[in-house]
Protein backbone atom coordinates (compact mmCIF):
# COMPACT_ATOMS: atom_id res chain seq x y z
CA UNK A 1 0.00 0.00 0.00
CA UNK A 2 2.87 2.36 0.81
CA UNK A 3 4.45 1.75 -2.61
CA UNK A 4 1.10 2.53 -4.24
CA UNK A 5 0.94 5.84 -2.38
CA UNK A 6 4.45 6.75 -3.52
CA UNK A 7 3.63 5.79 -7.11
CA UNK A 8 0.59 8.01 -7.01
CA UNK A 9 2.71 10.87 -5.66
CA UNK A 10 5.26 10.35 -8.44
CA UNK A 11 2.51 10.38 -11.07
CA UNK A 12 1.25 13.67 -9.65
CA UNK A 13 4.80 15.04 -9.60
CA UNK A 14 5.32 14.03 -13.23
CA UNK A 15 2.12 15.81 -14.26
CA UNK A 16 3.25 19.00 -12.52
CA UNK A 17 6.81 18.68 -13.84
CA UNK A 18 5.60 18.29 -17.42
CA UNK A 19 3.93 21.70 -17.19
CA UNK A 20 7.28 23.39 -16.55
CA UNK A 21 8.85 25.09 -19.53
CA UNK A 22 12.34 26.50 -19.07
CA UNK A 23 15.57 25.88 -20.95
CA UNK A 24 17.44 25.06 -17.72
CA UNK A 25 14.92 22.67 -16.18
CA UNK A 26 15.22 18.99 -17.05
CA UNK A 27 12.02 17.96 -18.86
CA UNK A 28 10.06 15.02 -17.48
CA UNK A 29 8.83 12.64 -20.17
CA UNK A 30 6.57 10.59 -17.94
CA UNK A 31 6.51 7.67 -15.52
CA UNK A 32 7.35 4.00 -16.01
CA UNK A 33 6.69 0.91 -13.91
CA UNK A 34 9.42 -1.11 -15.61
CA UNK A 35 12.08 -0.90 -12.90
CA UNK A 36 10.62 -2.66 -9.88
CA UNK A 37 7.88 -2.10 -7.32
CA UNK A 38 7.92 1.68 -7.45
CA UNK A 39 7.23 3.96 -10.38
CA UNK A 40 10.22 5.71 -11.94
CA UNK A 41 10.40 9.10 -13.62
CA UNK A 42 11.54 9.13 -17.25
CA UNK A 43 13.87 11.92 -18.37
CA UNK A 44 16.08 12.53 -21.42
CA UNK A 45 19.54 10.97 -21.32
CA UNK A 46 22.38 13.39 -20.64
CA UNK A 47 25.62 11.48 -21.30
CA UNK A 48 27.76 14.53 -20.45
CA UNK A 49 27.10 13.93 -16.76
CA UNK A 50 26.81 16.48 -13.98
CA UNK A 51 28.03 20.06 -14.08
CA UNK A 52 30.97 19.01 -11.90
CA UNK A 53 31.98 16.27 -14.35
CA UNK A 54 31.62 18.72 -17.22
CA UNK A 55 33.92 21.26 -15.54
CA UNK A 56 36.46 18.56 -14.69
CA UNK A 57 36.56 17.43 -18.32
CA UNK A 58 36.40 21.00 -19.70
CA UNK A 59 38.47 23.16 -17.31
CA UNK A 60 38.18 26.19 -19.61
CA UNK A 61 34.37 26.14 -19.57
CA UNK A 62 32.72 29.43 -18.62
CA UNK A 63 31.62 28.61 -15.08
CA UNK A 64 29.88 31.92 -14.49
CA UNK A 65 27.80 31.49 -17.65
CA UNK A 66 26.73 28.00 -16.58
CA UNK A 67 25.93 29.11 -13.03
CA UNK A 68 23.96 32.11 -14.25
CA UNK A 69 21.75 29.72 -16.20
CA UNK A 70 21.36 27.53 -13.12
CA UNK A 71 20.28 30.54 -11.07
CA UNK A 72 17.80 31.40 -13.82
CA UNK A 73 16.35 27.90 -13.59
CA UNK A 74 15.99 28.19 -9.81
CA UNK A 75 14.34 31.60 -10.19
CA UNK A 76 11.88 30.08 -12.68
CA UNK A 77 10.98 27.25 -10.27
CA UNK A 78 10.34 29.78 -7.52
CA UNK A 79 8.17 31.87 -9.86
CA UNK A 80 6.05 28.73 -10.35
CA UNK A 81 5.69 28.22 -6.61
CA UNK A 82 8.13 25.27 -6.59
CA UNK A 83 10.84 24.74 -3.99
CA UNK A 84 13.56 22.37 -5.19
CA UNK A 85 15.04 21.38 -1.84
CA UNK A 86 18.18 19.58 -3.03
CA UNK A 87 20.12 22.02 -5.19
CA UNK A 88 23.71 20.81 -5.56
CA UNK A 89 26.16 19.97 -8.30
CA UNK A 90 25.08 16.39 -8.81
CA UNK A 91 21.49 17.50 -9.38
CA UNK A 92 22.56 19.67 -12.31
CA UNK A 93 23.37 17.83 -15.53
CA UNK A 94 24.69 19.09 -18.85
CA UNK A 95 22.48 18.61 -21.90
CA UNK A 96 23.98 17.64 -25.27
CA UNK A 97 23.65 21.30 -26.35
CA UNK A 98 25.81 22.39 -23.40
CA UNK A 99 23.06 23.87 -21.26
CA UNK A 100 22.87 23.02 -17.56
CA UNK A 101 19.62 21.33 -16.55
CA UNK A 102 18.28 21.22 -13.00
CA UNK A 103 16.88 17.80 -12.23
CA UNK A 104 15.09 16.05 -9.33
CA UNK A 105 12.59 18.91 -9.21
CA UNK A 106 10.01 18.27 -6.48
CA UNK A 107 11.40 14.94 -5.27
CA UNK A 108 12.37 16.35 -1.88
CA UNK A 109 8.76 16.86 -0.88
CA UNK A 110 7.86 13.27 -1.76
CA UNK A 111 10.85 11.88 0.16
CA UNK A 112 9.98 13.98 3.23
CA UNK A 113 6.33 12.91 3.07
CA UNK A 114 7.39 9.22 3.05
CA UNK A 115 10.38 9.53 5.34
CA UNK A 116 9.99 6.09 6.88
CA UNK A 117 10.17 4.40 3.48
CA UNK A 118 13.25 6.27 2.22
CA UNK A 119 16.03 5.63 4.74
CA UNK A 120 18.63 6.23 2.05
CA UNK A 121 18.69 10.03 1.99
CA UNK A 122 22.32 10.89 1.20
CA UNK A 123 23.96 12.39 4.31
CA UNK A 124 26.40 14.36 2.16
CA UNK A 125 23.58 16.73 1.19
CA UNK A 126 23.95 18.22 4.66
CA UNK A 127 26.77 20.32 3.19
CA UNK A 128 24.30 22.32 1.07
CA UNK A 129 21.63 22.72 3.78
CA UNK A 130 20.70 26.12 5.18
CA UNK A 131 21.04 26.46 8.97
CA UNK A 132 17.29 26.83 9.51
CA UNK A 133 16.74 23.33 8.09
CA UNK A 134 18.38 21.88 11.20
CA UNK A 135 15.56 23.23 13.35
CA UNK A 136 13.36 20.69 15.12
CA UNK A 137 10.40 23.06 14.87
CA UNK A 138 10.35 23.56 11.11
CA UNK A 139 12.71 21.77 8.73
CA UNK A 140 10.67 22.42 5.58
CA UNK A 141 12.65 23.62 2.58
CA UNK A 142 11.85 27.12 1.31
CA UNK A 143 12.89 29.42 -1.50
CA UNK A 144 15.35 30.98 0.97
CA UNK A 145 16.95 27.63 1.76
CA UNK A 146 17.16 27.02 -2.00
CA UNK A 147 19.11 30.28 -2.35
CA UNK A 148 21.52 29.13 0.38
CA UNK A 149 22.00 25.82 -1.47
CA UNK A 150 22.48 27.72 -4.73
CA UNK A 151 25.28 29.73 -3.11
CA UNK A 152 26.92 26.51 -1.90
CA UNK A 153 26.58 25.09 -5.41
CA UNK A 154 28.25 28.17 -6.89
CA UNK A 155 31.13 27.66 -4.44
CA UNK A 156 31.22 23.95 -5.33
CA UNK A 157 31.42 24.54 -9.08
CA UNK A 158 33.84 27.46 -8.92
CA UNK A 159 36.24 25.76 -6.48
CA UNK A 160 35.93 22.16 -7.61
CA UNK A 161 35.27 21.02 -4.03
CA UNK A 162 32.18 20.22 -2.00
CA UNK A 163 31.16 22.90 0.51
CA UNK A 164 33.05 22.54 3.79
CA UNK A 165 35.37 20.07 2.06
CA UNK A 166 38.08 20.25 4.75
CA UNK A 167 35.51 18.44 6.92
CA UNK A 168 35.74 14.86 5.73
CA UNK A 169 32.47 13.84 7.36
CA UNK A 170 29.11 15.38 6.58
CA UNK A 171 28.23 15.41 10.29
CA UNK A 172 31.13 17.76 11.01
CA UNK A 173 29.96 20.03 8.19
CA UNK A 174 26.44 20.01 9.63
CA UNK A 175 27.73 21.01 13.06
CA UNK A 176 29.70 23.86 11.49
CA UNK A 177 26.58 25.12 9.70
CA UNK A 178 24.51 24.98 12.89
CA UNK A 179 27.24 26.96 14.68
CA UNK A 180 27.09 29.66 12.01
CA UNK A 181 30.45 28.85 10.46
CA UNK A 182 30.68 29.71 6.77
CA UNK A 183 32.93 27.91 4.25
CA UNK A 184 36.51 29.09 3.94
CA UNK A 185 37.44 31.00 0.84
CA UNK A 186 39.67 28.92 -1.46
CA UNK A 187 43.25 30.18 -1.37
CA UNK A 188 44.02 29.60 -5.04
CA UNK A 189 42.45 32.86 -6.35
CA UNK A 190 39.92 30.88 -8.36
CA UNK A 191 37.07 32.85 -6.75
CA UNK A 192 37.29 36.60 -7.34
CA UNK A 193 36.49 39.23 -4.74
CA UNK A 194 33.23 40.03 -6.59
CA UNK A 195 32.07 36.41 -6.64
CA UNK A 196 33.01 35.95 -2.98
CA UNK A 197 31.08 39.10 -2.12
CA UNK A 198 28.02 37.77 -3.94
CA UNK A 199 28.24 34.47 -2.06
CA UNK A 200 28.33 36.27 1.27
CA UNK A 201 25.09 38.00 0.33
CA UNK A 202 23.42 34.72 -0.64
CA UNK A 203 24.30 32.76 2.48
CA UNK A 204 23.18 35.31 5.04
CA UNK A 205 22.13 33.41 8.17
CA UNK A 206 18.69 35.03 8.47
CA UNK A 207 16.54 33.42 5.72
CA UNK A 208 14.31 36.50 5.57
CA UNK A 209 17.30 38.66 4.63
CA UNK A 210 18.60 36.50 1.80
CA UNK A 211 18.22 37.81 -1.75
CA UNK A 212 16.04 35.90 -4.20
CA UNK A 213 17.32 33.60 -6.94
CA UNK A 214 16.61 36.27 -9.57
CA UNK A 215 19.10 38.54 -7.79
CA UNK A 216 21.67 35.74 -7.90
CA UNK A 217 21.10 35.36 -11.64
CA UNK A 218 21.43 39.11 -12.21
CA UNK A 219 24.61 39.26 -10.15
CA UNK A 220 26.21 36.31 -11.95
CA UNK A 221 25.24 37.79 -15.32
CA UNK A 222 26.86 41.09 -14.37
CA UNK A 223 30.05 39.34 -13.23
CA UNK A 224 30.13 37.20 -16.37
CA UNK A 225 29.69 40.22 -18.65
CA UNK A 226 32.34 42.16 -16.74
CA UNK A 227 34.78 39.27 -17.12
CA UNK A 228 34.08 39.02 -20.84
CA UNK A 229 34.57 42.79 -21.19
CA UNK A 230 38.01 42.63 -19.55
CA UNK A 231 38.99 39.64 -21.70
CA UNK A 232 37.91 41.56 -24.79
CA UNK A 233 40.08 44.53 -23.79
CA UNK A 234 43.05 42.21 -23.49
Amino acid sequence: MQWLTISQALHKLAQSWQKLDHQNIMPCLGVTLGFGHIASLVMPMCPNGSINQHIEENPNANKLALLSQVAGGVAYLHSQGIVHGKICGRNIVIAPNGRPLITDTGLTQIIQAHEGIFPWEPPSEVRWMAPELFSELDDACTTSSDVWALAMTILEVMSGHMPYYPHRKALAAGIAIMEGVLPDRPDNDIISDDVWGALNLLWIGNPGSRPCASFAQWHLDALRNDTLYHLYKL
